[in-house]
């Protein structure tokens, strides 16, 4: 592709082939929608059932963009560039409770889309599309959550979320992690997930253009 900046999505030396499960999967809806606010010309192939299939299609060379996990390309980012399999170029950062993006603090080297965006189109910044995608990569915040029926007391929630966080933050937890993994882990408490959940969904309520947007690349072709 003769890729190594984000600009260079716009003038690879071959055709983007993006891979994918479905067109109502989440994860490639922010993907495309990315994709189209830079104005990048692409296809997208669906039908793979996961990232471990995505990601051997991409070294048959059936495709030739995809998404790696942050977990999954840290621990084999250096056996991957080795085999030039294939190299990190973007990362979608993340939304903070402040409503704005970061760079994840394990890939400091590598430009979020938004940034991208922010170079290549900045009035998509203040489309339905970035909205959207803004809900969406939002949303991550909340990968792997305790949640209970309505209506739980303050003290069951409390007792839960400070037992959460103490064994999350453990010194061997993230030891026996980083043994396993030969990664470190940022860990989001509940009231500051709360608090970019709450962001969101209100963002996504007072917006009907988000729904409009997310639904036409999620309806089948």
């Amino acid at each position: 592709l003769k890729i190594s900046t984000p600009r260079d999505l716009l003038s690879p030396a071959m055709p983007l082939l993006l891979a994918g499960a479905g067109t109502s999967n989440p994860v490639r809806v922010a993907d495309r929608l990315f994709l189209n606010m830079i104005g990048a010309n692409y296809r997208y192939v669906s039908g793979y059932t996961g990232q471990s299939e995505s990601i051997l299609a991409l070294t048959r060379g059936e495709v030739n963009l995809d998404v790696s996990g942050l977990v999954a390309y840290l621990s084999r980012r250096e056996t991957i560039r080795n085999e030039n399999i294939f190299d990190a170029v973007l990362q979608r950062g993340e939304l903070g409770s402040d409503g704005k993006f970061r760079r994840n603090r394990l890939l400091t080297e590598i430009p979020t889309t938004v940034e991208t965006i922010s170079e290549i189109n900045p009035a998509a910044l203040t489309s339905p599309e970035f909205a959207a995608y803004r809900i969406i990569i939002g949303a991550f915040a909340l990968q792997f959550g305790l949640v209970l029926p309505p209506g739980p007391s303050e003290s069951l929630v409390s007792t839960l979320s400070k037992a959460v966080n103490s064994a999350i933050n453990d010194p061997e937890a993230k030891k026996v992690v980083q043994d396993s993994l030969k990664v470190e882990y940022d860990f989001i408490d509940g009231a500051t997930c709360e608090r970019i959940i709450s962001q969101i969904r209100s963002e996504y309520q007072s917006d009907a253009r988000i729904a409009s947007a997310i639904s036409q690349l999620m309806a089948p072709k």
